[in-house]
């Protein structure tokens, strides 16, 4: 009788758990989307947890568009420590060993990426956070305009010339 409760009392604290992680959070091997913006992930913090997303570069003409990649982190449960976070993808990769709850990646160009958390903590902790991707659009000058002002630099040198000779 005793065992029936308990099975039933593990069944109700297991099936609770789920539906409160699943709905918000993306879970270690999954997808946190395109330019994830705030998008929340968990995983455990024995080992290191996975997660992939895409950065897409919306077209502008005259603009080009390079992303910074921020990741926040807490621990739940228990504590956790991160070892490192790494992001890859394309002919990017670099590992951050944050000294706080967050870490910054500056740089990335549009791709596929995947950003791994290496953590370490005691039984049941876990390790929760956001990633959030800031497109940077950096104005690109048009050939026209370059021509234009080396034409306004040689008008300019061609009059300091004409009244050195005055």
């Amino acid at each position: 009788m005793n065992l029936t409760k308990l099975a039933a009392a593990a069944v109700l604290v297991a099936s609770a758990g789920a539906a409160f992680a699943a709905p918000q959070a993306v879970n270690p091997g999954g997808s946190l989307g395109t330019n994830p913006d705030g998008v929340s992930f968990v995983g455990l913090a024995n080992g290191v947890s996975t997660f992939y997303f895409d950065l897409v570069e919306v077209a502008t003409p005259g603009f080009t568009t390079s992303f910074d990649l921020s990741a926040d982190f807490w621990s739940v449960f228990a504590p956790a420590t991160i070892n490192g976070i790494t992001v890859t993808g394309g002919s990017f990769s670099d590992t951050v060993v944050p000294a706080s709850g967050s870490a910054l990646f500056t740089g990335l160009s549009a791709g596929s990426y995947s950003i791994s958390f290496d953590s370490t903590g005691s039984f049941g902790s876990f390790v929760t956070g956001t990633v959030t991707a800031t497109a940077i659009t950096t104005p690109v000058p048009e050939a026209g305009s370059m021509a234009l002002a080396l034409a306004g630099l040689g008008v300019v040198g061609l009059v300091a010339s004409r009244r050195r000779k005055v």
